[in-house]
């Protein structure tokens, strides 16, 4: 079915449950597993603003835990939102159903920058060595 209101597109299943949504935003909302052959993300510099370099990229990783869990009865692995909303607040969202969605580009982000700072340790300790 179809429904639609003046703010939605909404694909149900035969049971009612909503598994496609689409906004006047233009935000689309899928309630199962999305299989896309690539995902690109607009990331050009001028659409930007207050750009700030990451400052501490492993600190802030180390502050949430990763984990390995079962979700729609299958296995997966990733973070609590609840946990990353802490120390990434900006990350986490919630949606029309009152639970927590997360963006993880902030976590690669992060990630990047602290292998930049691990990288740098090890090339300390290797010219100590020397």
């Amino acid at each position: 079915t179809i429904p639609t209101d003046s703010n939605n597109i909404i694909i149900s299943d035969g049971d009612g449950n909503n598994r496609l949504q689409f906004s006047n935003t233009g935000a689309a909302t899928f309630s199962s597993t999305v299989t896309a052959t690539n995902f690109i993300t607009t990331s050009d510099k001028r659409l930007k603003s207050n750009i700030i370099p990451i400052k501490e990229g492993l600190e802030t990783l180390k502050k949430f835990v990763s984990y390995e869990y079962i979700k729609d009865k299958k296995q997966d692995a990733g973070f609590i939102a609840q946990e990353v909303k802490e120390i990434i607040p900006y990350s986490v969202f919630e949606n029309s159903d009152g639970y927590l969605t997360m963006n993880d580009r902030p976590i690669l982000a992060h990630m990047h920058k602290a292998i930049i700072e691990l990288d740098k340790r090890l090339s300390a300790i290797e010219e100590e060595l020397k």
